[in-house]
C-alpha cells in the first residue's frame, strides 16, 4: 500500500489527509464537518467524502493546498500532475 507519492505505508504511520470542509454542523451538531479531499483517490481521480467529523480532531491548515485540476473536476490523474498544480 501506497501513499499518493508512492511511499510505502505501513500500520502505526502518521499520515496527513487534505481536506477541504465543505458543511458545517451537517447533523446538528456543532461540533462536526463534512469534508472532501483536495487529492484524488486511485484508480479514479475523484475526491473521497468524510461525514461528521468531529472538529476536535482536525487542524486548520495555515498554508492551504491549492485543489489540483485532476481532483477538482473528479479526472483521472497522477501525484506529479497534481505536485505540478501545486507549484
Amino acid at each position: 500500500m501506497k501513499d499518493r507519492k508512492g511511499t510505502t505505508l505501513k500500520k502505526g504511520d502518521q499520515v496527513t489527509l487534505i481536506a477541504t470542509i465543505t458543511d458545517v454542523a451537517p447533523t446538528g451538531d456543532p461540533q462536526t464537518v463534512n469534508l472532501e479531499s483536495v487529492y484524488g483517490r486511485n484508480p479514479d481521480g475523484l475526491a473521497e467524502t468524510f461525514l461528521s467529523i468531529n472538529t476536535a480532531v482536525l487542524e486548520k491548515n495555515a498554508h492551504p493546498v491549492k485543489a489540483p485540476q485532476a481532483a477538482a473536476k473528479g479526472t483521472k490523474g497522477k501525484a506529479a500532475a497534481e505536485d505540478a498544480a501545486e507549484e
